[in-house]
């Protein structure tokens, strides 16, 4: 198990063990890298979660969008970093952002062929949709077109 963050205004990555910097991943956390969780990730985990300085200083959302391409990607070079041999490999998706590419073709293009990526390495994507009192989360705009583009890439 492992847990990114994406769309904080921090960004970490471990660079050593997987040959990046945290500028080739901006805006995306990595809290708990993939493996068995230990008492320290937990810890970790519950700090973020019990703490309230530690969440105000880690959950600041980034001013400027992430580009979900960058998330998929990043979470391909942990599977393929940490898992090579995983027979089950699964990405949860959590978000409230139901069309994070509105605007941009080319970026909602570059976000379905890395879901195409995860997929071909064996990594099932899940979303978890979350929605607002003032807005329900609608998966066509974004999340069933990748679908229905790429057979199940995104579900």
């Amino acid at each position: 198990m492992g847990i990114l963050l994406f769309g904080t205004e921090q960004s970490k990555f471990q660079q050593e063990e997987y040959g990046s910097s945290d500028s080739q991943y901006p805006h995306c956390y990595l809290l708990a890298d993939l493996d068995i969780p230990a008492a320290s990730d937990i810890k970790r985990l519950r700090s973020v979660i019990e703490d309230e300085d530690e969440s105000n200083k880690l959950l600041v959302p980034s001013k400027e969008p992430v580009a979900m391409a960058n998330v998929l990607f990043c979470a391909n070079q942990i599977f393929t970093t940490k898992a090579p041999n995983f027979s089950s490999r699964r990405l949860f998706l959590v978000t409230d952002n139901d069309n994070p590419h509105a605007k941009n073709k080319d970026l909602k293009s570059s976000a379905i062929v890395r879901a195409k990526d995860l997929y071909d390495l064996g990594v099932i994507i899940e979303l978890f949709p979350i929605s607002k009192p003032d807005h329900d989360f609608d998966t066509s705009k974004f999340y069933d077109v990748s679908v229905d583009t790429h057979k199940a890439y995104i579900s």
